[in-house]
């Protein structure tokens, strides 16, 4: 009597089976459990085989990296389910928690209004910045620590500045500048689309327009038409 190569039962990964005829008439599935002992599956490290589910799944004992023991499912060891005892996921959970506590420091409203400079198209300076290709470095793009970690902490009267105005946001390109040597940095003396881009930004710093118009060397006035005028309107 012959007997088709394949199965038309699903293996379980975990086991090898075979068909064998006893009576000529019936069939009899058996199984060999695969020994996954000595392996290991993220940070866990099998041990031994423990006792079947209640459902009759078979479980293996692991050790995680972190010391605890646990019993584990063998498909989910294979399938990626259980990376862990479960101290990966709590680890995970911790970092998401953790905050920096400077939620409403000066370097913090920094590091966002050069992410809304650069990311916002709906920004009123996204056109200078990263509407004409200015970009954040990766480090900090998302991540105020690496940003804070990078540039320190921010000087009163200062804000960010790229050294080179046409190169992008990273530790190599950007200082702490006062806001007047910002305005003496602009290549114009009349108010010209960068110092209104800098208006706008001494603006959102909360810089009162009068020391505004000091720093770019107008009178507050111009610095009032375009707050409150509209002239220069992108």
């Amino acid at each position: 009597m012959s007997f088709p190569a394949t199965s038309p039962f699903p293996v379980p990964e975990d086991m090898d089976a075979s068909l064998v005829s006893e009576d000529g008439k019936s069939l009899k599935r058996k199984y060999r459990i695969r020994d996954l002992t000595g392996m290991v599956f993220g940070r866990l490290s099998v041990l031994e085989r423990d006792e079947n589910s209640k459902t009759g799944q078979i479980r293996w004992k692991c050790i995680c990296t972190c010391g605890n023991i646990k019993t584990v499912q063998a498909s989910n060891l294979k399938n990626g389910a259980a990376p862990s005892c479960g101290c990966l996921k709590k680890e995970v959970l911790s970092r998401k928690k953790k905050r920096h506590g400077m939620t409403f420091s000066r370097e913090y409203h920094s590091w966002q209004s050069m992410r809304q400079r650069c990311l916002n198209t709906s920004h009123k300076s996204w056109d200078d910045y990263g509407g004409r290709g200015i970009k954040i470095c990766p480090e900090w793009l998302n991540s105020f620590e690496q940003f804070y970690q990078d540039m320190g902490p921010r000087p009163e009267e200062t804000t960010l500045e790229r050294e080179d105005v046409n190169g992008h946001y990273c530790k190599e390109n950007c200082v702490w500048a006062t806001h007047r040597t910002q305005a003496q940095n602009r290549r114009n003396t009349v108010l010209s689309f960068d110092k209104v881009n800098l208006l706008w930004k001494l603006k959102e710093d909360g810089i009162a327009m009068t020391e505004i118009a000091k720093m770019l060397g107008t009178s507050k006035g111009a610095i009032s038409g375009v707050v409150y005028g509209g002239a220069w309107k992108k």
